[in-house]
């Protein structure tokens, strides 16, 4: 029930907790090996952003048998690259966010440095991201009491302090999509446009680290130009920077996509999961074939 809630816990031992939560299960993970804290996407993300590191270009890399050291846990890259052009399947948000340890990682071949520095971010992440649901309910007026529940409802997700722990884009994502919204909520009944426009280019960058988040633009500012307790300028300028930033920022990235391979699209990602993973899917049931056969043949 709402009233169990102890009246001195505040929305600092809520974001403490959030933290808490994710870096201990990514230290109890450890003694399994490095590994653990990497998916099948996780190594074109790490490939990606060592090759913006390596040479400045967004290349698609084949990883296809990746060169894993024996004595180490953690998946090695050396040795592996094999370009093919530019990448139009990934947009570069989180290979972005990979960068920064990417050089000493590949100065040391050690691989294990960049995944701490995922890890290590994305359970502070976590924490921003229930303060964020804390001040999403204050802004709609509710009790204090709410409000907590609300940023505790994010700080004990299981999904979410699991996938702290992968190197995976579902983290900085739901940090930048709650950011977005909480800088609309403190904004939607006031004439302030500093909110505004930090809340398009955070929907903006949500929208690079996972392509869905660009479709978003459309409901938010269609919300916003409904609002009858603003004023008409304010409501159209709202709308207009809302669908306007983000249009023009992800604009740029369809221009390159369009310069560098002909496909005008900000991402691949949706027509190739429709066709090498649904169409996989339909034609082994027709079939009565094993699903990873049909799509190794499609990928060939």
């Amino acid at each position: 029930m709402l009233t169990d809630t102890p009246p001195r816990f505040t929305v600092r031992h809520i974001v403490l907790l959030a933290i808490v939560l994710r870096l201990a299960l990514g230290v109890a993970a450890c003694h399994n090996g490095f590994k653990t804290f990497l998916q099948p996407d996780s190594r074109g993300y790490i490939a990606l952003a060592e090759e913006m590191s390596r040479n400045g270009r967004f290349h698609t890399l084949n990883i296809t048998g990746v060169c894993v050291d024996e004595r180490s846990d953690v998946c090695s890259l050396v040795g592996s690259r094999v370009f093919s052009g530019p990448d139009i399947q990934r947009t570069p948000g989180y290979p972005a966010f990979l960068l920064p340890p990417s050089a000493l990682a590949r100065q040391q071949n050690q691989e294990w440095y960049l995944i701490a520095w995922a890890v290590l971010l994305q359970g502070l992440f976590g924490g921003l991201t229930a303060a964020m649901a804390y001040s999403m309910a204050f802004a709609l007026d509710m009790s204090p009491r709410r409000c907590r529940w609300a940023g505790l409802f994010v700080a004990l997700d299981p999904v979410s302090i699991a996938f702290a722990n992968f190197v995976l884009t579902e983290t900085l994502y739901a940090l930048l999509l709650t950011g977005t919204c909480a800088l609309l909520t403190a904004c939607m009944h006031k004439p302030c446009w500093r909110p505004t426009i930090l809340a398009s280019l955070a929907l903006t960058a949500a929208a690079y680290v996972r392509p869905i988040g660009l479709y978003l633009c459309i409901p938010c500012g269609v919300i916003f130009a409904c609002l009858r307790e603003l004023p008409l300028r304010q409501r159209a300028f709202r709308a207009v920077v809302i669908l306007g930033i983000p249009a023009l920022l992800c604009g740029a990235w369809v221009a390159r996509n369009h310069l560098a391979t002909g496909v005008t699209a900000f991402s691949t990602i949706a027509t190739e999961n429709l066709f090498f993973y649904e169409a996989a899917s339909v034609i082994a049931a027709r079939d009565m074939r094993p699903w990873n056969d049909v799509r190794t043949e499609l990928w060939t």
